[in-house]
C-alpha cells in the first residue's frame, strides 16, 4: 500500500528516527499502489555521496531501455558495483530512487573503459544534462561483472531495477505507515 498524499512531517520524522537519522524531506508516493511520483527519499549522513554535473554519454543505456544520468568519476575501486541509491537534483532539492552502476562498462569496453557512475532514476523522465546531482549510495546490490552478451546484461539490469524498486517501495511504506 503506497501513500495517497504527503505524510505529516512529525509522523515521518518519528518513523525515520528509528533508522538513525531523519529524512531531509518527507517521503511520499503520489500514485496509489506505486512508487511513481516519489518526490523525496531519506538520505543519511553515513551514505557515500558522489556529486557532479550530468554529462552526455554514448546513449547506450537509453538504447538498452535504461536511460541513465552519467557522472564521470575518478574514485577508488571500493565504490565499484551496482547500488540502490537516492539521487538529489541540487537545483530544486528533489529526491529520486535510482539504480546506480559504478564501473568501466566492461561488457562493452573491457578494462579500459571510462570510469563512470550511471544512475537510472526509477519511473521518471526528466532532463538532467548539465544539472548538478548528488548520488547517495544506500546499499550495494552486487559487484560489477562482464556479461557474455547484451541479452544477459539487459536481464540483469531488469533484476537490479526490480530490487531497487522493492527497496524504494519499502522505504516509502515505512515512512508512510501510520
Amino acid at each position: 500500500m503506497a501513500l495517497a498524499g504527503p505524510v505529516p512531517a512529525q509522523v515521518a520524522r518519528s518513523r525515520w528516527e528509528n533508522f538513525g537519522a531523519p529524512p531531509t524531506k518527507v517521503a511520499w508516493a503520489g500514485r496509489k499502489g506505486s512508487v511513481f511520483g516519489v518526490s523525496s527519499f531519506p538520505i543519511k549522513p553515513q551514505h557515500q555521496v558522489v556529486t557532479g554535473v550530468v554529462q552526455r554519454g554514448d546513449a547506450r543505456g537509453r538504447l538498452l531501455g535504461f536511460p541513465t544520468a552519467n557522472l564521470p568519476m575518478t574514485t577508488s575501486a571500493r565504490l565499484y558495483g551496482v547500488w540502490s541509491a537516492v539521487v538529489v537534483t541540487e537545483d530544486d532539492g528533489r529526491h529520486w530512487p535510482a539504480a546506480v552502476s559504478i564501473g568501466r562498462r566492461t561488457t562493452f569496453y573491457g578494462r579500459h573503459g571510462q570510469l563512470l557512475l550511471e544512475a537510472h532514476l526509477l519511473d521518471v523522465e526528466i532532463e538532467l544534462y548539465d544539472r548538478e546531482i548528488s548520488v547517495h549510495l544506500v546499499g550495494r546490490l552486487r559487484s560489477q561483472r562482464r556479461f557474455q552478451d547484451v541479452e544477459d546484461l539487459v536481464g540483469q539490469l531488469a533484476r537490479d531495477i526490480e530490487d531497487v524498486r522493492n527497496w524504494a517501495a519499502s522505504v516509502s511504506l515505512e515512512a508512510g505507515a501510520l
